[in-house]
Formats: C-alpha cells, sequence, structure tokens
C-alpha cells in the first residue's frame, strides 16, 4: 500500500436515496452510483491539477456489464476509445480506464474505483502520487470484506448518506 496522503471516499451504491434524476433513465442504484462517481470527479477537475482522472476496473468486462450507464457518459465513439485506454473527455475532466493488469506505476490525480475486488484495491493503493480515490462497490457494504476493509484502513469517508436501518443506525 502506497503511504502517500489521500484522500479517500466511498459510495454506498445500494442506497435508495441516490440522486433521483438518474430515474429518468431507469437506472439502478448500482448504475447510479457510477454517475455520481464521474460527477465527484469533474467536480475534482475544477481544479486544473485534477483534470486528469483514472477509472479503475477489474477487467473491461465490468465496462460492459455497466455498459448502459458509460454509453450515457461517454457517448458516440467515445465509450469504445474509453475501453481502448484512450483518455476521454467528460465535461471537465479526461478520465482514462485502467485495469488491474494495465495500470500506470504512479498518477497524479484522481482515481474513481468500479465495482473493485481486493486485487484491484491492491493495485489502486500500490499507484503513487493518487490524490484522491472513491470506491463505487458491487455488492452491499456488509457483503464486501475486502471494500470494508478498505474503507476501514483509508479511514474513507462516505459522500452521499448511509442507507438507514429501521432502528436509525446507518448500515455500514
Amino acid at each position: 500500500m502506497s503511504e502517500t496522503k489521500r484522500d479517500c471516499f466511498y459510495i454506498d451504491s445500494h442506497n435508495e436515496s441516490l440522486p433521483a434524476l438518474s430515474e429518468v433513465f431507469g437506472l439502478q442504484p448500482k448504475e447510479r452510483a457510477i454517475i455520481v462517481g464521474f460527477s465527484w470527479l469533474n467536480r475534482l477537475a475544477t481544479d486544473p491539477a485534477n483534470r486528469n482522472a483514472l477509472v479503475a476496473i477489474d477487467q473491461i468486462q465490468v465496462a460492459e456489464n455497466a455498459s448502459r450507464v458509460l454509453t450515457q457518459l461517454l457517448p458516440g465513439k467515445a465509450f469504445d476509445e474509453f475501453k481502448k485506454g484512450q483518455a476521454v473527455s467528460v465535461l471537465s475532466a479526461s478520465v482514462t480506464l485502467m485495469t488491474k493488469r494495465k495500470h500506470p506505476t504512479t498518477w497524479d490525480g484522481p482515481v474513481l474505483v468500479i465495482y473493485p475486488s481486493e486485487d484491484l484495491l491492491n493495485v489502486v493503493d500500490s499507484i503513487e502520487g493518487v490524490t484522491d480515490v472513491l470506491i463505487v462497490p458491487w455488492q452491499p457494504l456488509d457483503q464486501d470484506a475486502p471494500v470494508a476493509a478498505w474503507i476501514a484502513r483509508w479511514t474513507a469517508m462516505p459522500i452521499l448518506p448511509q442507507t438507514q436501518t429501521t432502528t436509525g443506525k446507518a448500515n455500514s
């Protein structure tokens, strides 16, 4: 794990209260979480030092599985270029795809990690110079031990409210 200081966050991707605007497209909460993640990248991109961002996935098949939302974010040929590892523009940000097998050793900017495995989290942790990380897990947090351990290790903060149980305590 890189000891470099970085700000770390996660999204409860099963939170039904994720922005409802995405419901217009008939997207599930996990898919809406990806849109929130790209919005996070664009917010960071207002700082010129954070204009270049990585989107980390385990393998290209994950991008195919998330294509319903990614093709809305990366219309036209941008999605195909993105899958080939070419940098593409998404509003203010320039995003480049990385996988656990094809990734840089250093990166000066944020990383959006979509549906990670433990191996992918370890790869992201090993990249020097990363400034910010946002995790969008596939499973609910209480069913995803590697993501839960990563959140604890980096003291990651949620970027949206967690779901509430009937007792009023946040699920983790």
